[in-house]
């Protein structure tokens, strides 16, 4: 059985040059199934995104080994990425993004989809069912 999906949806503008970044809190506990970020036309390979779970950065896998930050660029490109990563209600998330753009302000979106763990939907379910009894 899927337990309920949760997309979060992120907008950050960033200005030439700069770092920005979007927080959200997960509104469960249970997986991050999916992770998807668009990049517009325009972007030219020079603005990184990238996520993270408080201070650990779960996508893309961090593998450079400089303790920088190190995300994907691309151009006009949506991205979606399976994902099988446990997150917990309220856990902080982030999108965290770099413009190496030295003229132009981007807007890079993303949508995270969270999957309510089983045990924690089955209790909601429960409780729904036992006030709408009452």
């Amino acid at each position: 059985m899927v337990g309920q999906l949760y997309p979060m949806s992120f907008l950050v503008a960033i200005n030439p040059l700069n770092t920005a970044s979007q927080f959200a809190y997960s509104p469960v506990k249970g997986k991050i199934r999916q992770i998807t970020i668009s990049w517009p036309d325009g972007s030219n390979f020079l603005v990184e995104a990238l996520f993270r779970k408080g201070k650990i950065q779960i996508f893309p896998a961090q593998t450079l080994g400089t303790g920088l930050p190190t995300g994907v660029a691309l151009n006009n490109f949506t991205l979606p990425t399976p994902m099988n990563y446990p997150v917990g209600e309220n856990d902080a998330l982030e999108l965290y993004v770099i413009n190496h753009d030295g003229t132009n302000t981007h807007h890079i979106s993303a949508v995270l989809l969270i999957e309510e763990s089983e045990d924690e939907h089955k209790e909601q379910v429960i409780n729904e069912e036992r006030d709408e009894a009452t």
